[in-house]
This record gives structure tokens, sequence and C-alpha cells, in this order.
């Protein structure tokens, strides 16, 4: 079905959200190489939301990710990860301008308070990040993927993996 959609109205099915926050640029129809379908849709490196529906529990932060069909809506599992601002703008542009497999650097430009949510997985242990070199906290949004806080105007945004242990393990090995 979805490869169908694609290749007839170069759109997804509904319900197909995942594939898009997941940024899935390419799909393959077989293996020749006219079988890779373009997915115009997919939501990109990151993106702000205009509204965030609150849950309480890892449960409902996934029931609420699959059901949610929508770019603007981020859903946050608040018990986990408490937010400083009680609503968002939901304005704005995040340009992925540096990647490496243990940095990745964006260019925001958001009118208002955003909340960001960047198509990388959330993984707690080792990655920091930073807004104009000062420390943010991460928090997990629709249940797989990171989320940055971002104060209104135009910002570098810095996510590094500095696990402690790699740190510890060459300062011994020094």
């Amino acid at each position: 079905e979805i490869i169908n959609n694609l290749q007839s109205t170069g759109t997804l099915p509904s319900g197909m959200n995942l594939i898009n926050m997941l940024n899935t640029k390419y799909i393959m129809a077989g293996s020749s190489a006219q079988a890779v379908v373009t997915n115009y849709e997919a939501y990109g490196n990151a993106w702000t939301v205009a509204k965030v529906t609150k849950v309480e529990t890892p449960d409902d932060e996934l029931v609420g990710t699959v059901a949610n069909d929508d770019q603007k809506t981020a859903i946050i599992d608040v018990s986990e990860f408490p937010l400083e601002a009680s609503s968002y703008a939901g304005s704005g542009a995040v340009l992925l301008t540096e990647y490496a497999p243990n940095r990745l650097e964006d260019s925001a430009n958001v009118a208002g308070d955003a909340l960001v949510v960047f198509s990388e997985i959330y993984y707690p242990e080792g990655w920091v990040a930073t807004i104009d070199g000062n420390e943010a906290k991460i928090l997990r949004a629709n249940y797989v993927l990171r989320a940055l806080e971002v104060p209104d105007g135009q910002h570098t945004i810095v996510f590094e993996f500095k696990p402690r242990v790699y740190s510890y393990g060459n300062t011994v090995t020094m």
C-alpha cells in the first residue's frame, strides 16, 4: 500500500506519520535502481511544533505517537521530561549545517519560544546538547526522538556524543 500510494500519488497513505517522523526519504520497492521511491513528505532533520500533548506514562506517549498524524504536534511524557514553557509558538526554521556520527550542528531561527523535535533517536547516555554554547536539557518526544526547548531568536544548536566512560578511559590511558 505504501509503495503503490507513493508511486501513483507521490504521497503516503494516512497513518504513516512514523515514517515521515523518522525522516525516511527513500523507500525500496524492489532491487533495481528505478525501484527506489522518494518520500517527499519526510519531516526533515528537525522541525518546530505548535502543540504539545502532555502524557504521564511512556505507554501513553507511545499510543499518542502512533495516533498522532500531525507534524505540528509532539507527544511528551511530562512525568519524565517536565517542560519549561506552557505553550510554544511553533514557528521557525531549523537547518542541519554540520553532520558527523558524534556531532550534529543546526542553525535555528525561531519566532517565540519553540519546541524543536529532531529526527534523531533519543539516547540519554553520552549525548550533550548546547544552544549557543550553553548546555540544554535533551527531552524525549514522540517516544523515540530528541527535542529541545529553544528560546526566541537565532541560535546554533550542537549535539555532541561525549560519554563519560570514554573520557575517563582516555585519562587513565594517558
